[in-house]
């Protein structure tokens, strides 16, 4: 499958709710980090999850996908309404109530690290902070770091 089709496939299936799709795009050692916090690939999706529940509206654009050998490099824009509250991201911190805001062009960009045709790797590419931390400070004026476990 090409490295393109499967890294837009992946933020599809997300939108759709279909996790466990998206879970078979990513390698058994897959790793990212979400919040400042190093991640698996199980706790990467239910990171997911709990945005989608949050925003039931959720929205993904990948675009400006480019491809060198095993790395590719994407901008993923989200947008969305926060009209539920958002379960704990990560197991053990606290759950974000609804803000009725909009998102849109929350834009981050995106390194991604492929083999044997699944992602092993995604982290934030240049000066980019992350689309957990983007989201919530900058459009949900929520201080990430209010929601940690203490």
């Amino acid at each position: 499958m090409e490295t393109k089709h499967i890294v837009n496939e992946m933020f599809t299936d997300i939108e759709r709710g279909k996790f466990d799709k998206a879970n078979n795009l990513l390698s058994d050692n897959f790793k990212s980090t979400v919040l400042d916090k190093d991640v698996n690939k199980p706790a990467y999706i239910t990171a997911y999850r709990s945005l989608l529940k949050g925003i039931p509206d959720l929205k993904f654009n990948v675009h400006s996908i480019r491809s060198d050998g095993n790395k590719v490099m994407a901008k993923l824009e989200l947008s969305g309404t926060h009209s539920k509250a958002i379960p704990a991201i990560i197991k053990g911190w606290h759950e974000i109530p609804a803000t009725h805001k909009r998102i849109d062009n929350l834009v981050t960009d995106l390194e991604i690290t492929m083999t044997n045709d699944k992602i092993l790797e995604i982290k934030n590419a240049g000066s980019t902070r992350g689309l957990f931390k983007s989201l919530f400070e900058d459009y949900l004026g929520v201080d990430y770091k209010t929601i940690k476990a203490n």
